[in-house]
């Protein structure tokens, strides 16, 4: 391999690309273990004229816009291949005849049309028809092109084809509707060389040719309509006579397949490296004559010459082999390659003398370790008989007539334990277990059974057999288990059921002497979560309560002699194998009737059967192991199946996928500490590692291949089937076809797979979809009855993924005298004898149809013009209603909010008592109004549930505080218990206040003076899925709900009568709490119920679904930094005291009692500007400086959203924060306002220490926000609307501090030209946005930057102190440094070092 530089200093730079192309390929082949290669890793299947390919010579292999796979063949022909059979188009076709069976290649164009290339020129196919174009009917340059020997052809990026005849390359362009427009040639000189490569590599429209040992790049000039050739790069140059057969490109690189070898040229770094063959390289190129080039969807190159592929690894810079001499996993028949095609999960490879080698990657990662007599470290005989993994995580494997052997983690090699060393009785191992002390039981056919010790193996500690002195018949022991519970070993015999008493060393009989002499062919045995042990054998299977040991040494024991799942049938059952799961679940495998899951429900027993039925792949089980993922993986007769619990389906394998043999061994399954399944093959040992990452493909549509009308093939082109089946969507057949049949194919080409299946379905004549299973994919009906049929098909592939549905309408025409207009023309002359009869009393009908339609018409007319009338007046009615009651809540605000003041300020107790009557009073008319209100939204269905994420149980202790004060009042105990996971929940506050208030106020007003009231509060999950409801009960031990009224309690308006209650001021008694209640939890998905309690009182209890997103509790730590002035030096404390002002906040509202009242509220802490309405606000803010604005939402001339609107649309006061009064409750008006950008939302009547925390909440977030800014310079941690004027000032404000901070000119003039504001506008805006003036923020971002470049220069050491305050704008490194310190309270050098 030799490397040419494009110059001759070559630099270590140059390089680079190739070590990112070797990077990209890194992760996927670091995936394959030591022992696995890329021919491990696929499957193959030949296919030749065995199996109707025309010829074994495939030069081209091409697959069309429908899915169908062309093959172009030396000889043979062209055929088009569906994964099943092929359609062949050759000389001696008479529907589909060819100029030359020599065909060299195929190529599509835009408009579903394959242009064929042979020695004797162009055929042109329509892939609608399956028909030739004549070249003549195209354009007649095209026809005398089509004339001449063509060798190659190719479809640019832009659809023009270009076709390389004789010494000319031809470029044929079209046209809109697929007519040509233009054909273009170039001219070179005529060469004996034969072969030429053209491709579109750059994917624009211009060619690369690989033509008479030179490559160029041929381009269209548009204005003079001339192919022009040039150059690529002086640095492609090859040797005389080089023959070009093929480009790729992969990534920036383009490989280059020539018959001297195979060249790599980089396009940015200009290299070009070649790759030769080498005998003294065995991991050279396997030879020097490169036919075909392609690249897997794992993005590995493969490279196809006369002797095999070649598939490039990045990593090692050389190749892996693949060639048809090898003699293991041989995947070709012939060496010598003609082309590759890539599609979907499969490579599809043409051959000079095998046809096609179709290779299909394989779904798991299996290794298969046989005996191998040249390899004395390979296991000692293939047939493995038992399985086992000891504490080490070694591995035991007994063999037949192989012993014992060991394999050690990581390793591949095993040591050999034999008879004839003296390890073992005998050599055919077929169980393994082991003591609690590590000591292995060993157990043999032929030999009984021995203790051997793994730290002293030459030797067994003990042997117990028939030879031995042993007085029952031990010596074929087909399984075993060690009891710790009773300190002994159980052993499954070919004659019996045997337990070893290792305390007094002797064997006994754990089962009555008949029972025990009559157990045949004990193979499983398991001991599950219950100590009860489990030991199947030829006659079902027994079941040892290991916990009930009688006097006698007998064990309690019952026996499931008949199929397990149906005993009554009488079957024998024959259970083999024994499995407990991860979740304490048995599975026992059956010798003929498939695989047993047993699950307990009620205390009761059961056993589910699966069969082949049921997907199984054989019913004749040997083995079970269940992996690390919950997947069950069973042996059989007949391959691997893998059961999958969550989708309740079966995965199955066989030796296509990379199993030696499908017969797998006895008692032989085990998943190691790893995750790694071992199964016993007869072939050896079988280790399952995973699945491959291999291609997820979606079920391909179905496409229809062949129509047979009456066992005869209609072809295409036909009057009865204008266009191929494939793309035909109806076709019409008449009765007289006794019967048709249509073939069809899924074009996914798994043609080996055993798990997919088609349906099919004939609507209008079938009511259940039809499986054809066992490769059949043919649908077949005879003797329809004329009408019209839609025939459906679809596909289920191996993933059990299905397939969209593909259609074909079918019309059956009948005979003359079944069709319509002949019964019409009988039914016409009946109706024409008596049509005169009735005549007459046909006119008199119509005339009184008539007349009742226009009176029903006129009828409906009036009812709907009432109808508009009443909802027009009940519209009226219900605006009234609501106006009026929004306006209740002003004057109710101005009543309790000065009494509650007048309540703090008061000191005569005969004036509170006075003031707390009216408190009461109001707090009853203000309930009475949010009750008629929120019945109003019920019935409107006005009601929205907006959740916030915030703390329940906190939410809950405010809330109940004034009911425990009246509780408390009257001696009433008010309870809250609380079991939540996690406090802070998904709720509406405001749903949830109505509920909890309605039930409280409820709960009090029933209880007598004395009594208990109790609320519970609980997060419950469903044992059905991992969903968790919201549990709230409120409890109390009063007069209860008579038991009449239950099912009416939550009626409307409905109120229970003769009970007493006791007054609840400040709650008002209408009839309509607990309807509301209702239909708010119904609203969130939830229920409520009541129910009386046993004793005293009633319970209402509310389930209400949570929302599974977690809450957002992360905090950040606030870091306050010191105010900095304009010019970038740091305030004093005096400083900061005189710039500290008292705010000014605007009240917007018309009602002047209100504006007073607020006034009243604030003027001690804030000054107090007011407006009346809007526009005078506007006008106060464009003269006065404001910090804060308080608005009515309803006012007169310009209300409050438009001045919110107004507001935040000007640049000048954007910024100032604002909240929003209303007696509204409606939801859209408090969406619309925080969408135009309005910062909180308060409700009339409020209190006014919730009015005050509410301005400061507004004013500490907005520093939070300037704070979470200075740590993150993070535009979206401020929290600004997105697309509002401030976001986009900020925005602006960034990109200008971005574009000249390493400008230390740059001052804060240059910043307000930049942004074309004045210099008290840009600092009133960043304080108010950001918390901090121009200069400071220039200087903050300028030391951040200068923090990250010092934390990336400590590895590096590529700049010092000074060079990166110079690099952030600092003009001396000392003021950077003592700035820097004071930021971050460390030194740059410090830091740095």
């Amino acid at each position: 391999m030799n490397l040419k530089p494009t110059t001759m200093n070559l630099h270590t730079t140059a390089y680079k690309h190739l070590i990112l192309s070797i990077l990209s390929a890194f992760f996927f082949l670091t995936q394959l273990t030591a022992q696995e290669s890329f021919a491990d890793r696929y499957n193959t299947q030949f296919i030749t004229m065995n199996e109707g390919l025309p010829h074994n010579f495939v030069d081209h292999i091409y697959k069309d816009s429908h899915g169908f796979i062309w093959l172009s063949m030396n000889g043979g022909g062209l055929s088009r291949y569906d994964g099943y059979e092929f359609i062949n188009f050759s000389v001696g076709q008479p529907h589909r005849k060819l100029r030359n069976d020599f065909v060299r290649c195929v190529c599509e164009d835009h408009f579903e049309r394959l242009w064929v290339i042979s020695e004797s020129g162009i055929d042109i196919i329509n892939l609608q028809t399956l028909q030739t174009i004549q070249p003549s009917e195209m354009s007649t340059d095209l026809a005398n092109i089509a004339q001449t020997s063509s060798i190659s052809i190719t479809c640019d990026y832009l659809g023009s084809i270009w076709i390389f005849s004789g010494p000319c390359v031809y470029r044929v362009s079209f046209k809109e509707n697929g007519t040509i427009d233009n054909i273009d040639h170039i001219d070179f000189e005529e060469t004996p060389l034969f072969s030429v490569a053209m491709k579109d590599i750059e994917s624009n429209g211009t060619i690369w040719l690989g033509y008479n040992a030179k490559l160029m790049r041929l381009s269209l000039n548009e204005q003079t309509h001339e192919i022009v050739s040039s150059t690529i790069d002086n640095n492609l140059k090859f040797p005389d006579n080089t023959l070009f057969s093929d480009f790729i490109m992969k990534e920036d690189e383009v490989w280059i397949a020539t018959n001297q070898g195979l060249y790599r040229y980089n396009k940015n770094e200009r290299i070009v490296k070649e790759y030769h063959h080498s005998t003294d390289t065995p991991l050279s190129i396997s030879h020097e004559s490169i036919t075909t080039l392609a690249i897997t969807n794992e993005k590995q190159l493969i490279v196809g010459s006369l002797r095999g592929l070649n598939i490039y690894n990045p990593i090692k810079d050389s190749f892996e082999h693949i060639s048809a001499n090898q003699t293991q996993n041989q995947l070709l028949n012939s060496d010598f390659i003609n082309c590759l095609l890539v599609e979907g999960k499969h490579i599809w490879i043409g051959t000079e003398s095998g046809g096609i080698n179709k290779f299909t990657s394989k779904e798991l990662s299996i290794q298969n370790l046989k005996h191998s007599p040249t390899n004395p470290k390979s296991i000692s005989r293939n047939p493995v008989n038992a399985i086992y993994e000891d504490n080490d995580g070694i591995i035991w494997i007994g063999t037949t007539e192989g012993g014992l052997n060991k394999k050690m983690p990581n390793s591949n090699d095993f040591i050999h334990y034999t008879q004839e060393n003296g390890s073992l009785p005998h050599n055919s191992v077929s169980a393994i277990t082991a003591e609690p002390s590590g000591k292995l039981w060993i157990g043999t056919w032929g030999g009984g059974l021995c203790l051997f010790d793994p730290n002293r193996p030459n030797r067994p500690i003990k042997t117990i057999s028939e030879g031995k002195g042993c007085n029952y018949p031990l010596d074929f022991v087909g399984s075993m288990v060690y009891d710790t519970l009773n300190n002994g070993l159980w052993i499954g015999t070919n004659n019996g059921i045997y337990f070893y008493d290792a305390e007094q060393d002797k064997i006994t009989l754990p089962l009555p002497e008949e029972i025990c002499f009559n157990v045949y062919g004990s193979l499983g045995a398991v001991i599950d979560k219950e100590n009860k042990l489990w030991i199947g054998h030829l006659n079902g299977v027994f079941v040892i309560d290991l916990q009930l040991r009688l006097e006698n040494g007998t064990f309690a024991y019952r026996l499931l002699h008949h199929k397990l799942d149906n005993p009554s049938s009488g079957i024998s059952e024959k259970i083999t194998f024994i499995h407990e799961t991860s979740d304490g679940t048995l599975w026992l495998g059956s010798n003929g009737n498939g695989v047993y899951k047993r699950i307990v429900e009620d205390n009761k027993e059961k056993f589910i059967a699966y069969t082949t039925q049921n997907g199984l792949t054989s019913n004749f089980v040997r083995g079970i192991a269940e992996n690390k993922s919950g997947h069950i993986w069973f042996s059989t007769n007949n391959g691997l199946s893998r059961y999958l619990p969550n989708e309740d389906r079966f995965l199955n394998y066989t030796h296509k996928d990379g199993i030696p043999n499908n017969q797998f061994y006895w008692n032989s399954a085990l998943c190691s500490s790893e995750g790694d399944i071992y199964m016993g093959n007869i072939e050896g040992l079988t280790i399952i590692k995973g699945d491959y990452k291999s291609i997820k493909l979606p079920p391909t549509k179905v496409r229809f291949t062949h129509l047979y009308v009456g066992n005869e093939e209609v072809v295409s082109g036909s009057k009865l089937l204008p266009h191929d089946i494939s793309v035909t969507s109806q076709i019409t057949l008449h009765e007289k076809d006794k019967s048709f049949s249509v073939t069809f194919s899924a074009l996914d080409f798994d043609t080996e797979k055993e798990n997919s299946f088609y349906s099919y379905r004939l609507e209008g004549f079938d009511k259940e979809w039809i499986q054809a299973r066992d490769k059949q994919r043919i649908a077949r009906y005879t003797n329809l009855s004329a009408g019209n049929y839609t025939l459906q098909v679809k596909y289920t592939n191996s993933d059990s993924q299905e397939g969209a549905i593909t259609d074909l309408d079918i019309e059956v025409k009948p005979y003359f005298y079944k069709t319509i207009w002949f019964t019409l023309l009988i039914i016409a002359l009946i109706v024409t004898i008596v049509w005169q009869f009735y005549k007459w009393r046909i006119r008199i009908l119509q005339k009184q149809r008539d007349i009742l339609n226009h009176k029903v018409e006129k009828r409906t007319h009036e009812l709907a013009e009432m109808t508009r009338q009443v909802q027009e007046l009940t519209q009226d009615r219900i605006s009234f209603f609501t106006n009026i009651t929004h306006e209740f809540r002003t004057p109710i605000t101005l009543i309790i909010g000065p009494i509650e003041r007048a309540l703090k300020l008061s000191y005569n107790p005969q004036v509170i008592e006075q003031l707390h009557f009216v408190e009461r009073n109001s707090k009853y008319l203000l309930s009475l109004v949010n009750q008629l209100m929120d019945f109003r939204k019920v019935e409107s269905d006005k009601v929205e549930i907006v959740r916030h994420c915030k703390d329940f149980q906190k939410f809950v202790d405010e809330l109940i505080v004034p009911f425990s004060i009246f509780a408390k009042s009257r001696d009433i105990e008010l309870n809250c218990y609380y079991r939540m996971d996690n406090p802070e929940i998904w709720y509406d506050e405001e749903a949830m206040q109505r509920i909890l208030t309605n039930l409280l106020s409820n709960a009090i007003k029933y209880t007598p003076n004395g009594g208990k009231v109790s609320l519970y509060l609980a997060t419950l999950s469903k044992k059905e899925d991992t969903t968790k409801q919201l549990y709230i009960s409120v409890s109390d031990n009063g007069v209860g709900i008579p038991e009449k009224d239950l099912p009416n309690v939550f009626g409307r308006f409905y109120q229970i009568k003769g009970q007493q209650k006791y007054p609840m001021y400040g709650q008002a008694s209408s009839g309509i709490g607990l309807y509301l209640c209702k239909r708010i939890v119904e609203l969130q998905d939830g229920t409520i119920e009541a129910r009386n309690n046993r004793k005293a009182g009633c319970k209402f209890r509310i389930l209400l679904p949570l929302i599974s997103e977690e809450c957002s509790s992360s905090k950040h730590n606030i870091i306050q930094d010191l105010p900095i002035n304009e010019s970038n030096e740091i305030l004093t404390e005096q400083a900061i005291k005189e710039n500290d002002s008292t705010l000014t906040i605007l009240v917007v509202e018309d009602n002047s009692d209100m504006r007073g009242y607020i006034r009243s509220i604030l003027r001690e802490k804030y000054h107090v500007a007011e407006a009346q309405h809007g526009e005078e606000a506007l006008k106060v803010l464009a003269n006065q400086h404001i910090d804060f604005i308080i608005s009515d939402l309803m006012m007169p001339v310009m209300d409050g959203m438009e001045l919110s609107r107004r507001i935040k649309e000007d640049i000048n006061i954007s910024h100032i924060p604002f909240l929003m009064l209303t007696a509204k409750t409606s939801q859209e008006a408090r969406i619309e306002s925080y969408r135009i950008g309005v910062d909180e939302y308060l409700l009339k009547p409020f209190d006014e220490t919730l009015l005050q925390t509410r301005i400061e909440n507004i004013l500490e977030n907005r520093r939070r926000y300037h704070q979470k800014f200075g740590e993150t310079w993070q535009i979206k941690d401020l929290n600004i609307v997105e697309e509002s004027s401030d976001k986009l000032f900020i925005d602006h404000v960034m990109e200008v501090v971005k574009n000249n901070y390493k400008n230390s000119e740059f001052e804060v003039s240059d910043f307000c030209d930049a942004l074309s504001v004045s210099k008290s506008l840009l600092n009133k805006k960043l304080q108010s946005l950001i918390g901090q003036s121009a200069g400071q923020l220039m200087r903050n971002y300028r030391l951040n930057l200068a923090h990250e470049l010092i934390l990336r220069n400590r590895e590096t050491k590529n700049m010092n102190i000074a060079e990166i305050a110079y690099e952030v704008g600092f003009n001396d490194p000392k003021y950077f440094s003592r700035c820097f310190s004071k930021q971050f309270g460390v030194a740059p050098s410090s830091l740095l070092s």
